[in-house]
């Protein structure tokens, strides 16, 4: 495969250990955990527009607003569309996060019961169809945030997770979502996502719940190095029997993965799409070639299709 060859390049570090003295304290055992799998993407190289790719630095060449190409092996950001630290809505490319934090104290088998959570799912939120006193394990709920979007799914688990944080199984619903959103930024700050802020587990829209271009192939970093989530985001549908005996079947809402979606794509392995109305149509994703794995996020696009349109478009550029 031809390598996409840069020009100009600029390198920055990202201070994960200033950032976490100064806002965290000292590292626990389980922090440094967390920093290890980052692994690489400490110092990034990013490009310019004075390289071969500035003939597609175009308004018609994609419709995403933000865009970014990133190579895992060689720690590259190939493509941006914008700028790397310029705020962002990640919408349900949350719930990626959210995975992350919770299978870190949860474990896959574990059974949990939705309880009033379930009431905190806003109208117009993606669902799982996930109702009061049904019971199902956190591998499940993982599928169920992943392939349908499902918001009621990320509470659950979200709730689940917070009381295990705790430490203390009793405290209400809304404080368990409240400690586990602590965590989820605790640990983004920790991992050096400086532009980043969680208000909810769901990515269901706050002007205070954000991220950054960089801070999301972070985010996409360490997620595909977590088995039980690159599994479940490159699974295009499943069957699932809750422990209290419903039956679902979940289809995944990325349609790269879709044999037959004219989106298709043999090299993608998955990840996740989000939309509200003022994050716009977008899709963090990746890809697979030989021995090398592209991260591509397509932000604000015009439309539910296009985000995937877009991101093929940078993934056969790169293997040009």
């Amino acid at each position: 495969m031809k390598k996409v060859r840069l020009g100009l390049i600029i390198t920055f570090t990202i201070l994960l250990a200033a950032v976490c003295v100064n806002h965290i304290g000292l590292f626990t055992e389980r922090d440094e955990v967390i920093r290890a799998s980052l692994s690489t993407t400490e110092n990034l190289i990013t490009g310019n527009s004075e390289n071969e790719w500035k003939f597609y630095q175009t308004d018609d060449f994609i419709t995403a607003k933000y865009a970014i190409v990133y190579d895992i092996e060689t720690n590259e950001i190939l493509y941006l569309k914008g700028s790397a630290d310029t705020k962002i809505y990640p919408a349900s490319i949350t719930k990626l996060f959210s995975a992350f934090v919770a299978l870190q104290y949860l474990d896959v088998d574990t059974v949990i019961q939705a309880g009033n959570e379930i009431d905190y799912v806003k109208n117009g939120s993606s669902l799982a169809n996930i109702e009061k006193g049904q019971k199902l394990t956190v591998e499940s709920l993982i599928y169920g945030m992943l392939l349908p979007s499902g918001n009621d799914a990320a509470y659950v688990i979200a709730v689940a997770a917070g009381r295990t944080i705790s430490g203390n199984s009793r405290i209400s619903s809304d404080e368990a979502v409240s400690v586990f959103v602590n965590e989820m930024n605790r640990q983004a700050k920790i991992l050096g996502m400086t532009n980043t802020n969680f208000i909810n587990p769901d990515g269901f829209h706050d002007d205070n719940h954000y991220t950054s271009l960089i801070d999301i192939v972070i985010a996409a970093k360490v997620v595909l190095n977590n088995s039980i989530i690159s599994n479940c985001v490159k699974t295009q549908n499943v069957d699932i029997v809750y422990t209290s005996g419903e039956t679902r079947q979940w289809e995944n809402t990325n349609l790269l993965i879709d044999p037959t979606s004219e989106y298709y794509c043999e090299d993608a392995i998955g990840m996740k799409t989000g939309y509200t109305l003022e994050a716009g149509n977008c899709l963090l994703s990746a890809f697979k070639n030989k021995n090398s794995t592209y991260v591509i996020g397509t932000f604000n696009c015009d439309d539910t299709n296009s985000r995937f349109e877009d991101a093929k478009k940078l993934y056969e550029i790169i293997c040009k």
